[in-house]
């Protein structure tokens, strides 16, 4: 990595991401860095995109 894993905060994840990839990111993210958080966006009923804390 080009950057010291410590300084990211968090992660967001994109609302129509597979779960196969979704599932890799998160696993390559806690081997990095656990204390990182990870936010999975969503489409709510109106299309707005939310996010919400794995």
């Amino acid at each position: 990595m080009s950057y010291h894993p410590q300084k990211i905060t968090g992660r967001y994840l994109g609302a129509a991401m597979k779960d196969e990839d979704k599932n890799g990111i998160i696993a390559k993210t806690n081997a990095s860095n656990p204390g990182i958080a990870i936010f999975q966006c969503k489409r709510d009923a109106k299309g707005r995109v939310t996010s919400v804390r794995e």
